[in-house]
Parts: structure tokens; C-alpha cells; sequence
């Protein structure tokens, strides 16, 4: 009984947090809206700009997200990563924060503040993009 009314509790916690974002099912259409909003920050342009072969992929697993992914790997022979995450909030469709994530071995970094000038001046492997 314990164990179902603290699943209850969380689940009602998750979603007054707003952490659940909709019951609406994910389609590939939602996911290109949501995009949309995050390509049209000046991250997502900065990151599109620097990265034009990148990887944009929607995360509803929590807070809603869109992540970028450049990977060094080809480079490098390892799975080095540059990430920008940018999160949406459905209801006003509009960019709320993003961080950036360099992934460099078994350092990496996470970059809060002047994300856009970081992805245009300075790349995960030190050399401007």
C-alpha cells in the first residue's frame, strides 16, 4: 500500500511539475514543431550554422527537449560528442534555456552561460568549428 501511494504521490508531483507534457501521442508532425521552435533560437541557428550535418532529435522523457548532437568520432576514432539542448515549452511553443555539453573521452563539460558564442567560437576538440 505504501509503494502505490508513493507511485500516486510521484506521479501526481511529475505532473503538477509539469514534467508530463501532454497526452497527446508523439507524432512526427509534434516532433517537427517543436524542432521548428528550437531552430529558430539563436542556438539552434548558431549550432545549425557551425554543425550543418548535425542530428536534431525531440526528448519527451521529461522536461521537453530538443537535442543536437555533433560527433567527433570520425575524427578522432571515439564517440566525443558536442550536445545543445534546448528546451521548449509546448504550451507557448517558445525556447525557455539550452546548455551545451562537450564530451571529450572521460571529461566532459557543460557550458550554461553564452551558449551561442561557445558553439560558434570554440568546438569540443578546442578549434572553431
Amino acid at each position: 500500500m505504501r509503494n502505490q501511494i508513493a507511485c500516486l504521490s510521484l506521479f501526481f508531483f511529475l505532473a503538477l511539475a509539469g514534467c508530463i507534457t501532454s497526452d497527446q501521442p508523439q507524432t512526427p508532425e509534434r516532433d517537427a514543431n517543436i524542432t521548428a521552435v528550437a531552430n529558430a533560437t539563436a542556438w539552434g541557428r548558431a549550432f545549425m550554422h557551425a554543425y550543418p550535418d548535425a542530428d536534431a532529435t525531440v526528448d519527451w522523457s521529461g522536461r521537453l527537449a530538443v537535442d543536437y548532437w555533433h560527433f567527433y568520432g570520425a575524427q578522432y576514432g571515439t564517440n566525443d560528442s558536442l550536445r545543445l539542448r534546448v528546451f521548449v515549452d509546448e504550451k507557448t511553443m517558445s525556447a525557455t534555456e539550452a546548455f551545451a555539453e562537450c564530451r571529450r573521452g572521460p571529461i566532459y563539460y557543460t557550458v550554461n552561460y553564452g551558449v551561442a558564442e561557445y558553439i560558434l567560437s570554440h568546438g569540443c576538440d578546442g578549434n572553431p568549428p
